[in-house]
């Protein structure tokens, strides 16, 4: 849960990212974070989101997603 100090955009952005990996069209909603308001604030070099189009890509087509862990701090998120 955020707590006090997070950035505004640290958990909007991660729900975004969320959503796009419980979507049916999973690949195309993770292009779609391009476009998203807090792409940039969140990330402001693109490398950084690397791991999440890897990871995308070696789950191919499995349907179930699970979410681990979700904790901010300050800029960022460990979700």
């Amino acid at each position: 849960a955020a707590s006090a100090g997070v950035r505004e955009y640290v958990p909007l952005f991660d729900k975004e990212i969320e959503a796009a990996l419980m979507s049916d069209d999973r690949r195309q909603a993770i292009v779609d974070l391009a476009h998203s308001d807090y792409l940039r604030r969140a990330h402001p070099t693109l490398e950084h989101l690397m791991p999440l189009h890897v990871a995308v890509g070696a789950a191919k087509d499995a349907k179930s997603v699970e979410k681990l862990l979700e904790a901010y701090q300050v800029s960022m998120s460990w979700s």
